[in-house]
């Protein structure tokens, strides 16, 4: 192909033919993808279940999408035998790249799972957010556990919930304890602060 009387390399009638056919493919590809979306929209995923499986099946559809575009673009610039090892390793690069989390977060899952490196009993804190590692069973059950503070006493309850909802129960709990503190006549106090010194204030009154 030339332009402007200069050949341009690379670039003749079967490469053409060839970027004709990626085109199409990823139309294609985008319009299945975006149909199976529409009709995943029209799905009630009001409960957890069906958000789940909601959820699930859009990531299935993205990763057979995926597969497809990545084999479709391999048999139409690939078709050669002697360059499929070179598409190959290019593809493997790229995936490896768009996936280092995902690869990260399943080496890291079988090394939890496989591993020592936590036992039952552990805490485990990440990010902000602290949990038990595979509690026994007999932990199960609701407990309060009190301490001692300088502010007088700190209750602690640890509990059971779904992953869903915990925003909920907390609010129906302390509604609960509030309602029982007014029927037994008990009030609320803050923290009492001590000022044991104030500083020097001058007013000006205009004339």
């Amino acid at each position: 192909m030339e332009l402007f009387g200069v050949r341009l390399i690379g670039l003749d009638a079967s490469t053409g033919h060839k970027a004709l056919l990626t085109i199409a493919l990823l139309a294609a590809l985008w319009l299945v993808r975006s149909a199976a979306a529409a009709l995943l929209g029209r799905v009630d995923a009001s409960g957890d279940r069906a958000s789940r499986v909601a959820f699930w099946t859009r990531q299935g559809v993205s990763l057979v999408v995926a597969a497809c575009a990545a084999i479709g673009f391999v048999s139409i610039w690939f078709d050669n035998p002697a360059n499929l090892t070179t598409a190959i390793g290019l593809v493997t690069a790229g995936l490896a790249f768009a996936l280092q989390k995902v690869i990260t977060a399943l080496a890291g899952y079988f090394v939890i799972l496989r591993g020592s490196t936590f036992t039952v009993g552990d805490r485990i804190v990440m990010g902000g957010v602290r949990g038990d590692f595979r509690v026994r069973r007999e932990d199960f059950a609701p407990a309060v556990y009190w301490r001692l503070t300088d502010n007088w006493l700190e209750l602690t309850l640890r509990f059971i919930a779904h992953d869903h909802g915990t925003r909920e129960m907390k609010d129906a709990m302390s509604r609960e304890v509030l309602a029982k503190l007014d029927q037994a006549g008990v009030g609320i106090a803050s923290t009492t602060l001590e000022i044991t010194a104030l500083p020097e204030v001058r007013a000006t009154l205009a004339d």
